[in-house]
């Protein structure tokens, strides 16, 4: 086979391969498999078929776009690193994203990657760093696996950023994609309950950020807006005030300071819906379908269900002020939603786009790798444009 591409000057990619995925041409060919994600900033190589679909699967289903997928298979012709060199002078790409058991060489992996990450993001999602995942990965596609160490280190030269959990992949993924570089490691928390604040804090500590020391200023001017029993201090305990406007003006005054980097907001987005559905349900009991209190909707059995929107107007609106104020202030701003949520990706209609998360912790953990990815480019001299 390629003898044959050789001859006709033709680009093998495979064999023993999912096949490739060209969003913005409306190109999917993946075979059996019908994955159509949304054109996005993110392109993905993968040494796994079946799990670089999942990935993709995992993408559309969080509205969050992709701009190529290419399974790389059995490597006969065209590697892994020959698309991460493609996709560097890709000007649809910003974020290379990549699935990888081994490598044939080293020493070239490493120059492509230092080439590539002064101008993008180069995010690995590394299998066989284990004695028993190297085995493995020598049993499904052949791959010689390094020294975990010496991998390590090497990727901390070239400003690789790598990841074990296939649910930290997406999240990095996305939230380089679609969100701007924090410019240092101060964090400001913003939290309707004091008990997130305490986890975030920790975990804060451990990727190796800061919790952000709120000016007097902005000290005062958030004491406008709470309640006097407010926590004084970050993280900030908004107490449960969601009163119209206030998480607004709170999140606008943390990441409009100078002394703050980055900004996580928990518990707004999920909790004014999840009341207003409480309050729905409350007075269905209380009146019933037939006027009195208490009466069942239906003789005995229940009303069919309605679907409902995941998100109030209101809720809407601040994920996309939200993205506003990263197009204004250049900082992140991560979410976290009250309760599950289909949906990660919500576009404000500027550079970037808000980034909805499940977990506080997660969030940490990524602006963690943002801020190292940063920090490596300022070493370099280069700063990440919008």
């Amino acid at each position: 086979m390629v003898a044959i591409a050789d001859k006709y000057d033709m680009a093998l990619v495979g064999p023993n391969c999912m096949g490739v995925i060209s969003a913005h041409q409306k190109l999917y060919a993946t075979g059996f498999m019908l994955v159509r994600p949304q054109p996005g900033g993110a392109s993905m190589v993968s040494q796994s078929g079946n799990l670089g679909l999942q990935l993709l699967t995992s993408a559309d289903r969080r509205k969050g776009g992709v701009g190529k997928f290419i399974g790389v298979g059995n490597e006969a012709m065209i590697d892994a690193v020959d698309f991460i060199n493609y996709l560097h002078d890709d000007p649809r790409t910003n974020t290379i994203v990549a699935y990888m058991e081994g490598f044939d060489d080293g020493r070239r992996l490493l120059d492509v990657v230092k080439r590539t990450t002064v101008d993008k993001p180069v995010v690995v999602l590394r299998g066989g760093m284990s004695d028993y995942g190297k085995k493995a990965a020598a049993s499904h596609t052949g791959a010689l696996t390094s020294s975990t160490a010496v991998f390590q280190a090497a990727a901390r030269q070239s400003g690789m950023i790598v990841v074990t959990d296939p649910d930290e992949f997406m999240d990095i993924t996305f939230a380089l994609a679609y969100m701007p570089l924090p410019p240092g490691k101060r964090v400001a928390v913003a939290t309707l309950g004091g008990g997130w604040g305490v986890l975030v804090s920790d975990e804060i500590s451990r990727c190796g950020l800061e919790l952000a020391e709120l000016s007097p200023g902005v000290i005062d001017s958030l004491s406008k807006l709470l309640p006097p029993f407010w926590s004084h201090a970050n993280p900030v305990d908004m107490v449960a005030t969601t009163t119209a406007g206030v998480p607004e003006a709170v999140v606008e005054t943390l990441v409009a300071s100078e002394g703050v980097d980055a900004v996580i907001v928990m518990g707004v987005v999920g909790s004014m819906s999840e009341s207003q559905r409480a309050i729905a349900e409350i007075e269905e009991l209380k009146a019933g379908s037939d006027g009195r209190p208490g009466a069942k909707a239906t003789d005995g059995c229940p009303p069919a269900e309605q679907a409902e929107p995941e998100l109030s107007e209101r809720e809407l609106a601040f994920i996309k002020q939200n993205a506003g104020l990263m197009d204004r202030y250049s900082k992140p701003i991560a979410n976290i939603s009250q309760r599950p949520m289909s949906q990660a990706i919500f576009s404000g209609g500027g550079r970037y786009s808000s980034f909805v998360l499940p977990s506080p912790l997660r969030a940490v953990r990524i602006l963690g790798k943002m801020a190292y990815y940063s920090g490596y480019l300022e070493k370099k001299g280069r700063r990440r444009s919008g």
